[in-house]
């Protein structure tokens, strides 16, 4: 550590990307019924991760961009704060929340997580279809990037880019 760089966050990782296919999803990709995703860590090493790093004074931040990625996530998040109720919610984070089932926009907010979003990761084409989609399918597409649903929840929303190329 110097006076300028502090590590304060253990990141971990509940699944891959959205755009290789790696994201966790429930069902299987619309645009690649061969595959439903990645699970990077189990639930229960999660967990396990999470408390150690907790008990060692640092925040955590998990990566969860498929709806089962996500839904993990909170299930863990969840057990965490129940057993640790004076836990500050604040100091539990998903990196992304880019896909999830439509009682976790509720569940997210009432747990009073930090949602760590990324606006600019939607880009339609030219045809107005944004990559993800083309993955979840146009039935599931209102639950991806759905910021204003989280919002209106009151969700504990953090924006970013996670791009070095984009502000």
């Amino acid at each position: 550590l110097t006076p300028r760089i502090g590590v304060t966050h253990v990141k971990l990782f509940a699944d891959g990307a959205m755009g290789s296919r790696g994201a966790l999803l429930s069902h299987p990709y619309a645009d690649d019924p061969t595959t439903s995703g990645v699970e990077r860590m189990s639930r229960e090493d999660i967990k396990r991760e999470a408390v150690a790093a907790l008990d060692a004074g640092f925040d955590v931040a998990t990566h969860a961009i498929g709806d089962a990625a996500v839904e993990m996530a909170l299930d863990v998040y969840e057990e965490i704060l129940r057993e640790r109720p004076e836990l500050r919610p604040t100091r539990l984070r998903i990196e992304h929340f880019s896909y999830a089932q439509p009682e976790d926009f509720d569940r997210a907010a009432a747990l009073g997580i930090v949602l760590a979003v990324n606006p600019d990761f939607v880009a339609p084409d030219d045809h107005g279809v944004a990559m993800e989609d083309a993955r979840v399918g146009a039935e599931s597409s209102d639950r991806v990037y759905a910021l204003g649903r989280l919002a209106a929840a009151g969700a504990n929303l953090a924006f970013g880019s996670d791009y070095f190329t984009a502000p």
